[in-house]
């Protein structure tokens, strides 16, 4: 049986294979980016001589970002070339709007200050340090690790090798702040790796004999180069070599920051000398650097994990900004002509002072974060859990209460900054995450305390981040994975051993002792990868990172390694996937082996392995990926067929079960994405330096899998839409904040509506909703309202765009907002006065780009059956709709209907009095101009009406006593002004609407 249905998905995925989905056919879904807005490492930073608005960094995941305004928004500039790690970049001084930046694979330039870019030299190769003649831009040089120094006269048309030595690369560039054509250059041999190439700035020391400086000095401006003298520098494992000379010294002060400390000449680099005895100031070999004030010799700068300076050359040291375990500082940047104006690049980040670094800037203003992982809980909305490089922890959720995801709701959960974090589902008020040392935290989020509740001792190896979490059927039983698989049902106070030593009679070490990880993180052989089975209690896969793939199939009792007989010896089972729909089926992605991670070079597609049989069998499944590192799979738990992975070169998606692979980039910027969740309908994925990202709303491509063959000979195709969630998308009603405040976008208000049209229709396309008794509920169209017929009192930035239905050819997405027509209303100003433009005078629904045209918005419907209806070239679509109640409600469908009722009869009051008053307003008679405008006339009666439409709609409830009372009392004088209107008007003016009844 078990070979007939592997012979059965067989046939069916080759068939599959040969018909790969038109990207046409999904192309316009959106990921939305969730932030945090917490910065990520920066490598290096510059800026524009005599402009302390304009500045540049250069990020270890995200590419190349520009700030116009002092630090205050930042936005990336090299999304075009998709460009990850960066780890140089210089402006031009005498002409700004040139930008160098130095990448893993090459030299890039922009001559308009980011909006485009071109590779200019060193394809191929890491480039860790630039300079510019501050006098001729097109004069240029750049470091390579394994190329040497390369030098333009002519702005990069041409390039030129200048070290003598070939096979010695250049790692630090520095200029004589009077004098370029004096300048020096840090060097390592070639074979030893550079700078850091790219974003890893620090590099692995390099064992340099005493006879050796590796520094070399060019009186020529880098044409040619002269060694200088080893005499008084220490030898042994210099790590990163950082060079500064100082001014007004004629290019002879120079200090060399190197791991064993500060040294100083002064002479050239003929003699060298301990310039201080500060313990602080040994390097750590990876990101010590040190900075010349170009405008005062004796000021200086060293980073470290502080940024320390010297006030007297070098002599004695102030710790003059970090946090405790805070910030490790890469680089300072300081203004030639105003020494004032400094940026920092540091690892949570950019920060800017104007004030000489007494104050900075945040770096909470930088969706940058390296994200190791991610997990989610299955509240509502759901949180998401994250491990972020160098600054811990991060739990957020799918939306926030205010329209947008801002600082207000996300916390830390405490955790190792690659910790993973699981939330407990039989008890939502704990969190588990791992700490340093192998720990395990237990975190309350109540209390926000931390307890211990495992420590690893002599007996436990485990993987650096060991795996941790749930079975899906057993939610009281808590995993953790060292070499064994531990167990405890009492939240962690006591654990017990519920397997072998999983990694024997794999690879003989696991992870090598070369390359093992330390401060805080494990070793040796261990389990790499845990997962269990959602269809099975008993079921459990376990990876080890010496090449093992273990199984139990009753509870831990008996395990057996399964692992495919072609997986590399003693290469790391990164990741295992259970599949959600049958417990014979799994993932395993086998890893590129230790050290290709952080974008490192990789020339092979990732091994990802499927079983449909227990794992009697393995397949590679890889076909259509690209050559990059692999982190996560993840299967649909609704279609089989629908797999995603995660790589280092992106999202990728296959409508086969793994078979075939195309991208899923759409509009994600370049980013190394590096796990995956499903949740809700929705795909989440951690980047490893742009934050967390979400796919909003699945559907189409679980259509897609099951028809994407019908769905692209169709003329035009409306998707069947997910249920939609009827809730308050903003309940925040105080001042909004301000459009440059750092924040994330919600999921959509309503119901997502997709689409495709094979081609452009010649006429314009319609929509409409209808409820369950065939009554029209909205109608939209192509050739809807491109803007508002009247002026807003705000901004434009804040209005949402225009509802009207795109009609290019492709997949198209529009939202239903869940409600009926917004009510006719006239415009008056918050004290009453009628004006011709519109006031916005509450903060309802107050979103930068998405706030609605009107206020109030129409009402809302109650949860039920609906059914949308597509009309394109004569041809009508239909799917039915669901609208759902928010879950966090105890509210019944009748209180709604009771709501929906007032609603609509303040709609209909709302009406009434619109016509009747624009009738009124413009007759000349008297008695009709005291009636529109009186104090009980009808303009003050729709403005009432307007108000109390607004109050009933802000809550999902029954209406309260006295809120029905308001109606009754304002619905009947009203009632009165428009008798009174009907008795003046002309017998040739239409009639106008009617009120409703006003009692219930």
């Amino acid at each position: 049986m078990i070979n007939l249905r592997i012979l059965l998905f067989a046939t069916l995925a080759t068939s599959a294979l040969a018909q790969p989905v038109d990207p046409d056919l999904y192309a316009g879904l959106r990921w939305r980016s969730l932030g945090p807005f917490r910065g990520g490492k920066s490598t290096m930073v510059s800026g524009v001589p005599g402009n302390p608005a304009v500045y540049y960094m250069a990020t270890a995941g995200s590419g190349v970002w520009k700030t116009v305004d002092g630090g205050q928004v930042w936005t990336c500039v090299s999304d075009s070339i998709r460009l990850t790690s960066v780890g140089a970049i210089a402006v031009a001084p005498s002409r700004p709007e040139t930008v160098y930046a130095g990448a893993p694979g090459g030299l890039y330039r922009s001559n308009d200050g980011g909006g485009h870019w071109d590779l200019v030299a060193l394809q191929g190769h890491a480039v860790s340090s630039i300079v510019i003649d501050p006098h001729k831009p097109d004069v240029v040089l750049a470091a390579s690790a394994d190329a040497g120094i390369m030098r333009t006269t002519d702005g990069g048309k041409s390039w030129k090798q200048t070290l003598p030595d070939e096979k010695v690369g250049g790692v630090w560039l520095v200029f004589d702040p009077d004098n370029p054509k004096k300048m020096y250059a840090g060097t390592r041999p070639i074979t030893a790796g550079g700078r850091g190439g790219g974003a890893v700035r620090g590099a692995a020391p390099v064992l340099t004999p005493a006879t050796d400086s590796q520094i070399y000095r060019s009186t020529d401006e880098g044409i040619t180069w002269k060694k200088t003298s080893p005499t008084g520098l220490p030898g042994g494992s210099f790590g990163t070599i950082a060079l500064a000379v100082a001014p007004g010294t004629k290019g002879l002060r120079v200090y060399d920051y190197v791991a064993q400390g500060i040294f100083r000449s002064d002479d050239g680099g003929d003699h060298w000398a301990r310039a201080t005895d500060d313990p602080r100031m040994i390097g750590g070999g990876q990101f010590h650097d040190i900075i010349v004030d170009q405008r005062d010799p004796n000021i200086l700068f060293a980073t470290q994990t502080s940024l320390y300076r010297s006030t007297d050359a070098g002599k004695t040291w102030e710790s003059y900004t970090g946090a405790p375990s805070g910030a490790d500082f890469n680089y300072v940047w300081i203004d030639p002509t105003n020494d004032s104006y400094m940026i920092l690049a540091i690892d949570q980040g950019t920060t800017v002072s104007m004030d000489a670094g007494r104050t900075w800037t945040s770096w909470f203003n930088q969706p940058t974060g390296q994200m190791y992982n991610v997990t989610t809980d299955h509240g509502f909305p759901f949180f998401m859990y994250s491990a972020q490089q160098d600054s811990g922890t991060i739990a957020t959720p799918i939306f926030g209460r205010a329209g947008q995801i801002t600082y207000r709701d996300w916390y830390t959960t405490n955790g190792f900054e690659t910790a993973h974090i699981v939330a407990d589902p039989a008890d939502s008020n704990y969190l588990y995450a791992t700490g340093w040392y192998g720990s395990v935290l237990r975190i309350n989020k109540i209390t926000g305390q931390t307890q211990h509740v495992f420590e690893k001792t002599a007996k436990y190896r485990e993987s650096g981040a060991p795996s941790i979490g749930f079975s899906p059927l057993d939610p009281r039983t808590f995993y953790l994975a060292t070499q064994y698989l531990l167990a405890t049902h009492d939240k962690g106070m006591h654990w017990e051993t519920v397997s072998p030593d999983l990694t024997s009679g794999g690879g003989d070490e696991g992870e090598p002792d070369a390359t093992r990880r330390r401060e805080g993180r494990g070793g040796g052989r261990a389990i790499s990868s845990l997962a269990f089975s959602p269809k099975d209690a008993k079921l459990f896969w376990a990876g080890t990172n010496n090449g093992l793939i273990q199984l139990t199939r009753d509870g831990g009792s008996h395990w057996n390694n399964v692992a495919p007989k072609d997986l590399p010896d003693a290469r790391p089972v990164s990741a295992i996937e259970a599949s959600p729909s049958d417990p014979a089926r799994a993932f395993a992605l086998v890893g590129p082996g230790f050290g290709a991670g952080r974008g490192g070079t990789v020339t092979v597609p990732p091994r990802i392995y499927r079983t449909d049989d227990y794992g009697q069998n393995w397949k590679i499944v890889n076909a259509g990926l690209p050559n990059s590192a692999g982190w996560a799979v993840r299967e649909d738990p609704e279609n089989r067929n629908l797999v995603f992975a995660a790589l280092d070169a992106g999202v990728f998606v296959s409508f086969n079960g793994g078979e075939q692979w195309q991208s899923l980039e759409l509009n994600m910027p370049a980013a190394w994405c590096r796990d995956l969740a499903i949740e809700q309908n929705t795909l989440v994925v951690a980047t490893y330096g742009r934050a967390l990202w979400a796919l909003d709303d699945l559907n189409p491509l679980r259509e897609l899998a099951a028809s994407a063959s019908k769905i692209a000979t169709s003329t035009a195709y409306l998707y069947a839409p997910a249920p939609a969630i009827r809730m308050q998308w903003d309940t925040y009603t105080d001042t909004p904040l301000n459009p440059d405040v750092p924040a994330a976008e919600n999921p959509p208000d309503g119901a997502v509506i997709d689409y495709y049209l094979k081609s452009a229709p010649s006429d314009d396309i319609k929509l409409e909703v209808y409820d369950a008794s065939g009554k029209l509920v909205r109608s939209y169209s192509s050739a809807g309202a491109a803007s508002l017929g009247y002026k807003v009192n705000v901004p434009d930035y804040w209005l949402a765009p225009p509802s009207t239905l795109p009609k290019t050819a492709g997949l198209h997405r529009f939202v239903w907002d869940l409600r009926y027509p917004d009510p006719d209303q006239l415009l008056y100003t918050y004290y009453g006065i009628h004006v011709n433009y519109f006031e916005y005078t509450l903060a309802d629904h107050a979103i930068p780009h998405n706030t609605p045209w009107h206020e109030p918005q129409g009402p809302m419907v109650v949860p039920g059956r609906y059914e949308i209806r597509l009309t394109v070239s004569g041809a009508t679509y239909r799917q039915p709709i669901t609208v759902k109640l928010d879950p966090r409600l105890n509210v019944s469908t009748q209180d709604l209907k009771k709501q929906f009722d007032l609603a609509q009869k303040l709609a209909a009051g709302m009406a009434a009095t619109y016509e009747a008053y624009n009738q009124a307003a413009a007759a000349k008679d008297a008695k009709a101009q005291e009636l529109a405008d009186g104090p009980a006339g009808l303009g003050p009666m729709n403005r009432e009406l307007t108000r109390l439409m607004i109050a009933v709609g802000q809550s999902d409830t029954e209406p309260a006593s006295s809120v029905i009372e308001a109606f009754t009392a304002l619905c009947q004088e009203s009632q009165s002004a428009l008798t009174r209107w009907n008795d003046l008007r002309l017998a040739s003016q239409p009639a106008q609407h009617q009120m409703p009844v006003c009692t219930n």
